[in-house]
């Protein structure tokens, strides 16, 4: 019979996970040059990738764009065919949190114009000299390390415009 993680341990590693936004974690986006092979139906990512592909830039992820939610028929958040309700950082033992979502807004000029096809969340990426990432944006020229990619996502083409901003949305089960 195989062992399991118990529900404990994984509301304790969201916890942890949760308590890296502000220092540690980057939305990051990529796969700005090349189309994928089927355009309308991207691949599923290999689970052993470490780096987005043709890096766009990277993009601070904020206390405001996370919270903990749950499944919940009757909850107020719908991602992806199902609804969510959020929970308090202080009930999460109680009431199951061992999910996180990432609400990231890019805005008209906070990023680069591009086109892009992959999301990431990326922790603790370094710049130039070796240092652990702290501004809130970064280029791909001012990077010496993604740091670890801990989710990535292939998506169709998304092309970024000076009249639009981009909201991107992401569940993370723990």
């Amino acid at each position: 019979m195989p062992a399991i993680l118990t529900e404990k341990s994984r509301i304790q590693r969201c916890e942890e996970f949760y308590n890296k936004v502000n220092t540690a974690l980057y939305l990051g986006v990529g796969r700005t040059q090349t189309e994928w092979d089927e355009p309308d139906n991207p691949p599923i990512p290999d689970a052993g990738i470490t780096e987005l592909e043709e890096l766009g830039f990277i993009k601070k992820i904020t206390a405001d764009e996370v919270k903990f939610v749950k499944p919940d028929p009757n909850g107020e958040i719908e991602f992806r065919n199902t609804k969510w309700t959020e929970i308090l950082p202080s009930e999460i033992y109680t009431e199951g949190g061992r999910y996180l979502l990432f609400t990231v807004r890019l805005e008209y000029d906070d990023v680069p114009l591009l086109t892009y096809r992959q999301v990431g969340i990326l922790e603790e990426p370094k710049d130039l000299n070796g240092d652990v990432c702290t501004n809130d944006i970064y280029l791909p020229d001012e990077l010496s390390s993604q740091g670890f990619l801990h989710y990535v996502d292939n998506r169709t083409a998304i092309t970024r415009d000076s009249s639009q901003y981009e909201e991107i949305n992401i569940i993370l089960e723990f």
